[in-house]
């Protein structure tokens, strides 16, 4: 994952990429909810689906987009 952060007209910018093996299609309106875990048949455990959530709810909080 790599991560960088740029002052863009007085508004700072956060970009997040993510190599990882990615995430369907038909699954991505669905990232966002509290509580949901995605995929789980690849025996990974821990979380509770709250990450995503959570960061949403701060960037929104914050005017962000």
């Amino acid at each position: 994952m790599l991560a960088s952060l740029e002052l863009e007209e007085g508004r700072a910018t956060l970009r997040v990429t993510d190599h990882g093996r990615g995430i369907e299609p038909a699954l991505l309106p669905r990232v966002f909810e509290r509580f949901w875990l995605g995929d789980t048949s690849s025996g990974r455990t821990g979380g509770l689906g709250l990450g995503l959530s959570i960061a949403q709810h701060i960037v929104q909080r914050h005017h962000g987009g």
